[in-house]
C-alpha cells in the first residue's frame, strides 16, 4: 500500500553519521541545528542544495525505514495539519514498499566529448550503467552481510523451503513461525554454516548424517553505498552505488570523466587519508583491474585536471592525444598507442615542441620549433605538455618489380628476380601473349633515377624465338600490343536509306549483298519501292594513298553484289529514290471536315477518298460542292496556284459504285476544301439576366432583333431595372455605349449577354486623391460632387477625376464646373498629382525665378505693342 509522505533527510549530518544505525542520533543533530518542524527541515534541505529525492536515497543507503522513523518523530513536531497540506502538495513523494529495493542511482549527464582524439575517454561513452543497476555476478563468500542486503534461502531435499528476505535495521532476518535469525555482520560462508546449525532444529536431516536435506544461500540484492566523485567528473557529487561496486563502477555511474580530467592519477580517500592512486591506463592499455578496489560509504573519488597533453599522430595504431606521467618517455607514449604500424619510419621522427614559460626569451620570436630524432637513440626521451610526435611511413615504392601489360593472358606486375629478361616474364608470368597479338613490336619503357624515361622496341617474335635476349631492370614497363591496337580494327560501315550509321566487325567473304541484307528491310516491298536500285556506292580504302575511291554498284544485278567481298575499312552508302522525286507525297483536307489534316498521296486517290479519311463532312459543310487547290510551278506556269471546283458523287461517297462517275485523281501537295455557308453554323440563341422578369436564354431569329424587342420577349424589366447600368457583353467584350436609348436600339447578334442593371448596386469611389474611399448607395439625381462629399471630399493638388460607367463606357470630369450624373455601378477615380521635386541647390531657384521674371517682362512688352 502507498502512503504520502514528506521525505526529509539532513545532508550535513547524514554523511557525518553514515555507519550510525540509530535513529536518535540523527533526532540529536537535527536539534542541536535547531530543526523542530516539517518546513524548517525543507529549508535546511534547499539550503545545502539537496533534493528531496537525494535525500530518500540516503536514507535508504542507511537502511532506515522513513515510514517509521518520519511518523514517529517528524510529523507530531511540524506545523499545523493545514499547513502541512500545503507542503505535501508542492513536494510530496509517494513511497510503497518496493521503493527501497528500486535500484537506487543518480542518473549521470552525458559526456560531452568534443573530440575523439583524446585516448582513453572514450570507455565512458558506452556506460553500462546508465540505464541499468549494477549486476550482482559472483559474490565473494568474504563479504561480510549488513542490514539493506537481500538474500534467498532455499532448504531442498527431504524439506522444502523457498523465501527471500531482507535483513533489517536491527541486522536479523525473520523465518515466520521459525523465529529470528542474526545475520548481519556474518560473511556468506559463516552464514550459511550458522544458518545450517539454525534450521536443523527444524528441518530434519539437515544436520544429520547422512545428509538427506540440504541448505542453498545466494545474495538477491546488496545495499547502496554512497560516496562522493570531486573534480573533474561529469557529474561531480554524491552517487549511490552498489555495496561491491569498486572505483571504476563509480567513475561509470558518474558518466566518465571529462577529457580536462586526468586518467592517470585517480585518488581515493578513506576517512579523510589518502588510500589509493588509480592510473586507468593499466586498464585502458593492458586490461589491468589489479590496482582497483571496493569501495566503501562516504568513500571520496578524487578527479584532478589532466597532468599533460601529447599528441601522437601519423603510422601508429591509435593517432590521439596522451597523457603522460612525469618520468615516462617516448618509448612510453608509442606503447600506450598500442605500437606503430609495418610502414612506419622510426629513424626520422619529427618531434613540435612548445618552449616552456620558464625557458622563453624576449630576444627570440618565435616560441616553437621542430626536431627530427631518431626513434632508436631516443627511446628514452621525455616529453612534455604540448609535444607533437609525428612518426612519418616508408616509402611506397617497391624494389625487384617489373611490370607488362597489354595483350598476354596475365598481364600485372612481378618479381624482376624471379624473371630476369623479357621472354621468360611473357611465357612464364604472363603465360604467354594473347591470339590476335602484334608480332612485329614490343616495347620496354624504361625510367632511371632522375625520373628520366626511355624507350627501347623489339621485334617481338625474335625475342620469342631466342633471337633477340632482352635484361630486364628495376621498374621496366613492359607493353604487349594487339594487331587492333596497332593496324586498326577491322571494320566495315553501311549508311543511307533504310539503316541508321552501322559499323560492324569485317570478317571474310562478307560481300556487299551480304550487309545490306543483314543492315537493311530488303525483303520488304516499301524498302524495294522508295530505294534508289540503280545506285550502291562503294568507298574502299587504299593503304597506299591513304585515301578513299569510290564504285558504283546496283541493285538490279544480285549476282555481282554476292560476289563482290568487302575488305577492312569499306563504306557503303545506300540512297533513296528521294534525290530525284518525293518518294512521300501527300495531300491536305481542310475545312469544314470532322478531322482537317495531311494525308499521304495513294495511288489512283481520288477527292471522296480523302474525304473519308478526314472522317467526313461536319454537320453544316456544303456536301456537295467542294474546292481542289492545285500547286503549279511559277517559272513554267506564271502562276503559283490553280483550283478546281468538284461537285462530290455521294453514291460513291457512300460506297454504293465502285467507281465515281466523273473522278477527279490527286496530286502531290493538292488541298482539298470545304467549306460551310455564311452563318449556317451560327447558334442562334442570345441570353439575358439580372433585373428583368423573366431571365434566361431566348432564340434569335434574324438580326433585326434590338434589346427592346428581347425585353418585351422576357416580360419586361423589374422595378430596380436601370438601363443605364445596362451591359452587354458579345465575344466575350464589354460593349460600350452612350446612352440607354441608343441601347434599346442597339441591334443584337447571336450569343449575345445581356445584363439589366440594377438601382441596388452601390457608387465606388476610389483613387490616392480622395480622403476615404468607399462605395455610396445610388441616389436617382445625385451627381459626381454628392458622391466625392460622401467620401469625406478630395485631398489637395487632384490631378485627375475620371468616371467609369457600368455600361463600358467613360467620362473625365474636365473643370470645377463639371458634375456629370451618376448611374449604379459607376465608380469614380480621383487621382492626386505626383509630389512636386524641390530644388536640389540655389542655382536651380535662381534659374527657376529667372525664367519667370523673363516670361512677364516678355509678356507686358507684347501687351504694350498690341
Amino acid at each position: 500500500m502507498k502512503n504520502k509522505i514528506i521525505i526529509i533527510i539532513f545532508f550535513s549530518f547524514l554523511s557525518s553519521y553514515s555507519q550510525i544505525s540509530k535513529e536518535n542520533q540523527i533526532l540529536e543533530e537535527a536539534k542541536k541545528r535547531n530543526i523542530n518542524t516539517t518546513q524548517e527541515a525543507i529549508n535546511e534541505l534547499n539550503k545545502n542544495g539537496i533534493s528531496i529525492t537525494q535525500a530518500q536515497e540516503m536514507a535508504s543507503m542507511q537502511g532506515i525505514d522513513l515510514n517509521t522513523f518520519l511518523v514517529n518523530n517528524f510529523l507530531s513536531k511540524s506545523s499545523p495539519i493545514n499547513e502541512i497540506d500545503n507542503i505535501v502538495d508542492t513536494l510530496e513523494v509517494v513511497i510503497d514498499d518496493n521503493l527501497l529495493k528500486a535500484p537506487l542511482k543518480q542518473t549521470p549527464k552525458k559526456q560531452d566529448y568534443q573530440s575523439d582524439n583524446y585516448f582513453g575517454y572514450s570507455i565512458f561513452q558506452n556506460n553500462p550503467f546508465a540505464s541499468k543497476n549494477y549486476l550482482v555476478g559472483n559474490i565473494d563468500e568474504g563479504y561480510l552481510l549488513s542490514p539493506g542486503d537481500e538474500l534467498r534461502i532455499t532448504v531442498y531435499g527431504n524439506n522444502a523451503l523457498t523465501t527471500e528476505t531482507k535483513i533489517d535495521l536491527n541486522g536479523n532476518i525473520i523465518f515466520p513461525q521459525l523465529g529470528v535469525f542474526q545475520a548481519a555482520g556474518n560473511s556468506l560462508k559463516t552464514l550459511k554454516s550458522r544458518l545450517k546449525i539454525f534450521l536443523g532444529k527444524f528441518y530434519n536431516g539437515l544436520v544429520t548424517t547422512p545428509q538427506n536435506t540440504f541448505i542453498d544461500i545466494s545474495l538477491t540484492q546488496i545495499r547502496p553505498v554512497s560516496v562522493n566523485i570531486l573534480g573533474e567528473a561529469v557529474t561531480p557529487g554524491p552517487h549511490l552505488v552498489n555495496g561491491l561496486a569498486s572505483v571504476l563502477n563509480a567513475l561509470y555511474s558518474a558518466g566518465g570523466i571529462k577529457t580536462s580530467g586526468s586518467l592517470r592519477k585517480v585518488l581515493i580517500y578513506r576517512d579523510n587519508k589518502l588510500i589509493k592512486e588509480l592510473d586507468l591506463y593499466d586498464y585502458i592499455t593492458k586490461g589491468n583491474l589489479d590496482s582497483d578496489i571496493r569501495l566503501m560509504s562516504s568513500d571520496i573519488i578524487f578527479i584532478p585536471p589532466r597532468l599533460n597533453s601529447v599528441l601522437l599522430e601519423g603510422a601508429v595504431k591509435n593517432i590521439a592525444i596522451f597523457e603522460l606521467k612525469k618520468d615516462e618517455t617516448l618509448e612510453n607514449l608509442i606503447d600506450f598507442s598500442g605500437g606503430i604500424l609495418p610502414q612506419a619510419s622510426l629513424a626520422n621522427i619529427n618531434l613540435s615542441r612548445i618552449v616552456p614559460f620558464e625557458n622563453r626569451s624576449s630576444e627570440k620570436k618565435f616560441d616553437k620549433y621542430l626536431l627530427t630524432i631518431d626513434f632508436q637513440n631516443s627511446r628514452s626521451l621525455k616529453l612534455i605538455d604540448g609535444d607533437v610526435v609525428s612518426i612519418p611511413s616508408i616509402l611506397s615504392k617497391r624494389t625487384d618489380e617489373v611490370r607488362i601489360e597489354g595483350s598476354v593472358n596475365s598481364p600485372g606486375i612481378y618479381s624482376l628476380n624471379t624473371y630476369q629478361d623479357l621472354k621468360t616474364l611473357i611465357e612464364n608470368a604472363a603465360n604467354g601473349v594473347l591470339a590476335n597479338t602484334f608480332m612485329d613490336k614490343v616495347d620496354v619503357v624504361r625510367e632511371d633515377i632522375l625520373g628520366n624515361k626511355s624507350f627501347n622496341t623489339y621485334n617481338l617474335t625474335s625475342v620469342m624465338d631466342g633471337i633477340v635476349e632482352v635484361k630486364l631492370e628495376q621498374d621496366d614497363l613492359v607493353k604487349v600490343y594487339s594487331s587492333e591496337f596497332v593496324e586498326g580494327e577491322k571494320l566495315i560501315t553501311i549508311s543511307g536509306f533504310g539503316t541508321d550509321e552501322k559499323t560492324i566487325f569485317w570478317r571474310e567473304n562478307l560481300s556487299i549483298f551480304d550487309i545490306i541484307f543483314e543492315s537493311t528491310s530488303f525483303e520488304e516491298l516499301e524498302f524495294r519501292s522508295q530505294v534508289l536500285a540503280s545506285r550502291i556506292d562503294l568507298e574502299s580504302f587504299s593503304v597506299e594513298t591513304g585515301s578513299y575511291s569510290t564504285k558504283i554498284y546496283s541493285l538490279n544485278n544480285i549476282e555481282l553484289l554476292k560476289t563482290t567481298f568487302l575488305n577492312p575499312k569499306d563504306r557503303i552508302r545506300i540512297y533513296s529514290k528521294a534525290v530525284s522525286e518525293n518518294i512521300n507525297p501527300s495531300i491536305s483536307v481542310l475545312g469544314s471536315v470532322n478531322n482537317p489534316l495531311q494525308m499521304p498521296l495513294k495511288s489512283n486517290m481520288v477527292v471522296e477518298d480523302a474525304i473519308l479519311i478526314a472522317d467526313g463532312f461536319e454537320d453544316f459543310a456544303d456536301k456537295d460542292n467542294v474546292t481542289i487547290i492545285r500547286k503549279l510551278t511559277y517559272s513554267k506556269d506564271g502562276a503559283l496556284t490553280k483550283s478546281f471546283d468538284y461537285k462530290i458523287d455521294k453514291d460513291y461517297l457512300l460506297g454504293k459504285t465502285l467507281y465515281p462517275a466523273v473522278p477527279f485523281y490527286l496530286e502531290d501537295n493538292d488541298i482539298v476544301t470545304v467549306r460551310t455557308p455564311y452563318r449556317d453554323d451560327i447558334t442562334s440563341t442570345v441570353r439575358i439576366i439580372g433585373e428583368i422578369n423573366y431571365p434566361g436564354t431566348y432564340p434569335f431569329s434574324n438580326f433585326k432583333t434590338t434589346l427592346s424587342d428581347l425585353i418585351v420577349q422576357s416580360r419586361g424589366l423589374t422595378k430596380f431595372a436601370n438601363i443605364n447600368s445596362t451591359q452587354l457583353i458579345r465575344d466575350g467584350n464589354l460593349t460600350a455605349y452612350k446612352s440607354a436609348a441608343k441601347l434599346k436600339k442597339q441591334l443584337l447578334s447571336p450569343n449575345d449577354l445581356i445584363i439589366i442593371g440594377s438601382n441596388l448596386e452601390d457608387v465606388k469611389v476610389n483613387g490616392n486623391g480622395i480622403n476615404n474611399p468607399t462605395a455610396v448607395s445610388w441616389l436617382d439625381g445625385k451627381r459626381s460632387r454628392y458622391y466625392i462629399n460622401r467620401a469625406a471630399g478630395k485631398k489637395k493638388r487632384i490631378e485627375s477625376v475620371n468616371i467609369i460607367r457600368k455600361n463600358g463606357s467613360s467620362k473625365k470630369v474636365k473643370n470645377l464646373f463639371s458634375n456629370p450624373k451618376i448611374y449604379p455601378g459607376d465608380v469614380i477615380f480621383v487621382n492626386q498629382k505626383p509630389p512636386k521635386e524641390k530644388s536640389s541647390n540655389f542655382q536651380d531657384e535662381f534659374i527657376r525665378l529667372f525664367s519667370l521674371l523673363t516670361g512677364t517682362l516678355t509678356t507686358i512688352l507684347l501687351i504694350e505693342k498690341l
